[in-house]
């Protein structure tokens, strides 16, 4: 699988989440822009981005994973170091 781009990003992640019984959207847009463009399209490191931005979003106990928590992502997932936003 190639790069893929912000609607496949999107449709990507959302049917994942649909794969794990979630139904409602819990990315905010500017969170699914930041993760398109900061994971590039790459299937593997959009997934180790979204997750990490879920566990996040999971312990400040929100509903939406928002840019902030892919901002927290892209500090703990070391092969996106080199794509943290200021």
């Amino acid at each position: 699988m190639g790069a893929l781009d912000r609607s496949q990003v999107e449709a990507y992640l959302v049917h994942g989440l649909r794969q794990v019984g979630i139904e409602r959207p819990i990315l905010a847009p500017a969170a699914l822009d930041l993760l398109a463009s900061a994971s590039a399209g790459l299937p593997r490191l959009l997934n180790l981005l979204a997750r990490t931005a879920w566990l996040a979003a999971a312990q400040a106990d929100l509903n939406t994973i928002g840019p902030e928590q892919v901002q927290a992502a892209l500090k703990l997932v070391p092969a996106a170091q080199d794509r943290l936003r200021p």
